[in-house]
């Protein structure tokens, strides 16, 4: 059956920088449509972070596009081991949760994941 959404693994470390987290995203290609031109393989990616505070109240952070352009080698490398996104995200001391929203905007599916977060 066709799937419906995307799921972004993601693993998440304390920065070394004060409230600051990085988040280590992991895609797998085949849930993304990439198209192949020429010699690369080639889509569009919208990623989205939204902290939620401890009164549920969510707070927006600027979305971010990102291009894929991949040789056959990365792509190959990609099927292996996914396509790894690694973001920093500074946060206050009320944020309890972040939520990823990852967007393929070729196949127009979305998928998103909420993790909490441990001061």
């Amino acid at each position: 059956p066709p799937r419906s959404t995307l799921f972004p693994y993601t693993t998440l470390f304390r920065s070394e920088k004060p409230q600051t987290f990085r988040f280590q995203i992991r895609i797998e290609p085949a849930d993304l449509l990439l198209l192949k031109e020429n010699d690369r393989y080639s889509g569009q990616l919208g990623l989205g972070l939204a902290a939620g505070s401890s009164e549920g109240v969510a707070l927006p952070i600027t979305p971010v596009s990102l291009q894929l352009s991949l040789t056959q080698e990365q792509f190959e490398q990609a099927a292996k081991n996914g396509i790894e996104i690694a973001r920093d995200l500074a946060v206050d001391g009320t944020t309890q949760t972040i939520r990823i929203i990852v967007f393929d905007r070729s196949s127009n599916l979305a998928g998103s994941v909420t993790i909490p977060i441990e001061h």
